[in-house]
């Protein structure tokens, strides 16, 4: 059984932090697929930590959709519908499209230097053929957004919304082509932050959230189900 990072502090909240990314990374990455059972002792093994934190990073789970427990009572990975994937796209359709135009009113040079930082990186990273790095920059670029449109509960939903499907990034599922697509769209997305454009800056967000589901549902249905 390979271990997990161990975390290097000891603090109760800490550990419970540290082991709910510890879990979300390895649903990311796909070592744990939908329907894997959540064992309390094999997690808390893994990670280095007691079953405490372990029952505190599964309970966010489930709150989050990520976890789910069956008729007998255990815990596994969620199962990620086409109707749960399509039903989170239409909400940050809207979330992020708001955020994008609330940003824009008060985005400073400061900002956009560090979201222009970002962009590179993901440049870059599309030119080395590194997709795996694509999706948390991906995620870096839109938190940025939602940071300064200040809304707290904004941001906490979205990155729900962005988690419950966190294994079906269209970064990594796309070729080069459309992850160099998807970093251009960020470009012009903060584009129109930098000038104040709000109305652009949100219809920008929309289509590139549109253009996102579009590649996800063309993926193969073995990443998928077709049940509501």
């Amino acid at each position: 059984m390979q271990k997990w990072s161990a975390p290097p502090t000891i603090s109760r909240s800490y550990l419970a932090d540290h082991t709910y990314e510890v879990l979300c990374e390895a649903i990311r990455s796909g070592e744990l697929a939908h329907g894997t059972p959540l064992h309390e002792n094999e997690i808390a093994t893994r990670v280095g930590v007691s079953r405490t934190p372990v029952r505190e990073a599964l309970r966010r789970l489930q709150l989050e959709g990520l976890a789910t427990k069956t008729m007998n009572g255990s815990l596994i990975v969620s199962e990620v519908t086409l109707k749960l994937i399509t039903e989170a796209f239409a909400l940050r359709k809207l979330l992020e499209g708001y955020a994008a135009n609330e940003a824009a009113k008060v985005t400073t040079e400061a900002d956009v230097a560090r979201m222009q930082a970002i962009i590179d990186e993901a440049q870059q990273a599309v030119l080395e053929g590194r997709s795996d790095r694509l999706p948390e920059l991906n995620d870096r670029f839109h938190g940025s957004i939602e940071a300064l449109a200040n809304n707290s509960l904004l941001k906490k939903t979205t990155h729900m919304l962005r988690e419950q499907t966190v294994a079906y990034h269209a970064f990594v599922l796309g070729q080069p082509v459309q992850q160099q697509s998807f970093v251009d769209d960020h470009k012009a997305i903060l584009t129109a932050l930098a000038e104040g454009d709000g109305e652009r800056a949100q219809k920008l967000a929309v289509q590139h959230l549109e253009t996102a589901l579009k590649l996800i549902l063309m993926q193969p249905n073995e990443k998928q189900s077709e049940k509501h």
